[in-house]
């Protein structure tokens, strides 16, 4: 499946004034906050690898943090160094977080779900936090997004 990402980013920013972009793994995050969201892929009629999409914010995900490591496995460690629950909004925020790299652990639907992230708290904060998050798509992905908009 992430051999098709590019098409998927291509389509999505070409569909819309205002999107949410899927990115790879290893972005940085402005702020250790934003929002869960679940994505319903929808396949455009006659356009291999193109999709619309549905998009929900997911209420009371259990967030985990677990240090990254190069040539770790995802949560080596027993316990995580920060957790929270989203919002009825999906909105989330981690407090008292260093910079750092981190594994996102998102507990959802009885799956949990790993994504490692850079997350720069000493960035400007506020406006970001409404703009980026994670995403749980129809086909069990689960990557960040940044939602960006084009004139």
């Amino acid at each position: 499946m992430r051999s098709e990402l590019p098409f998927v980013v291509l389509a999505l920013i070409l569909s819309a004034a205002a999107q949410h972009v899927p990115l790879p793994g290893e972005w940085v995050m402005n702020g250790a906050c934003g929002s869960v969201e679940y994505v319903d892929l929808i396949p455009v009629p006659n356009q291999t690898r193109t999709y619309t999409d549905k998009r929900k914010p997911l209420a009371n995900v259990k967030l985990e943090l677990y240090r990254w490591e190069e040539g770790k496995a995802c949560c080596e460690e027993n316990r995580p160094v920060a957790s929270t629950v989203t919002d009825k909004k999906g909105r989330f925020a981690f407090s008292g977080l260093g910079q750092g790299k981190y594994w996102v652990v998102a507990r959802w639907n009885q799956k949990n779900y790993e994504f490692p992230a850079i997350f720069n708290p000493t960035n400007k904060v506020n406006g970001d936090c409404a703009n980026q998050g994670f995403q749980i798509d129809s086909q069990g992905t689960f990557q960040g997004f940044k939602t960006i908009t084009m004139d």
